[in-house]
């Protein structure tokens, strides 16, 4: 069932959990850029902080979303021990970094799987390093810069998973991404390299 949630005079049709997140996601920036100290009642840090595992659980989000709908479309092509695999894998509850790794050469050739090394995917994983720092370990204090980094981090990771598995087809949350697109083009890692580089500095 479609549903629509409004803030302030922008109202978006919300039709599953993926567009949920990243309208949330949106707003919160939009909350964290305000100038408005009255409507800011929350520290930006920590809001810096929700945005950085939200934009994370976006890509996890998407690369689930995207691996069942390439199934769906092409169950009768693929491998069932493959599927197995992937049930089992997914019962088991592995890591999104072990999927990506062994579910896209299953489904999609040996040789089209993810490279690790590619810049949008080492910022990504980077994110989710941090993600992981930030729910367990809460001392990192983000800067707004972060916050942006890692939802444009997510918006490009989600767009080239998507591209992986459907290279013919436009982007299916395109039209959410213009309405709520990135105020930066600067990937997470590349960011997070500059603020290490100047800590050597100090």
């Amino acid at each position: 069932m479609k549903r629509s949630i409004a803030f302030g005079n922008a109202c978006y049709s919300i039709h599953n959990s993926w567009t949920e997140v990243l309208t949330g996601t949106h707003f919160v920036l939009t909350l964290m850029s305000s100038q408005d100290h009255q409507f800011v009642k929350i520290e930006r840090i920590h809001l810096a902080r929700m945005v950085i595992i939200t934009a994370s659980q976006l890509v996890e989000m998407m690369f689930k979303e995207t691996v069942d709908s390439y199934i769906e479309q092409n169950s009768d092509k693929l491998c069932k021990c493959c599927l197995r695999r992937i049930e089992s894998d997914n019962k088991k509850q592995i890591g999104i970094e072990k999927a990506m790794k062994t579910w896209t050469p299953m489904l999609i050739g040996e040789s089209q799987g993810f490279d690790f090394n590619q810049n949008t995917i080492q910022a990504y994983n980077t994110l989710r390093f941090r993600r992981n720092e930030t729910i367990h370990n809460a001392m990192h204090e983000y800067s707004q810069d972060f916050a942006n980094s890692a939802y444009y981090t997510a918006l490009k990771t989600s767009e080239e998973i998507w591209e992986k598995f459907f290279p013919d087809k436009q982007f299916v949350y395109a039209e959410w991404v213009k309405k709520m697109p990135a105020s930066t083009d600067v990937l997470f890692n590349s960011l997070w390299d500059r603020y290490q580089n100047e800590i050597k500095r100090r």
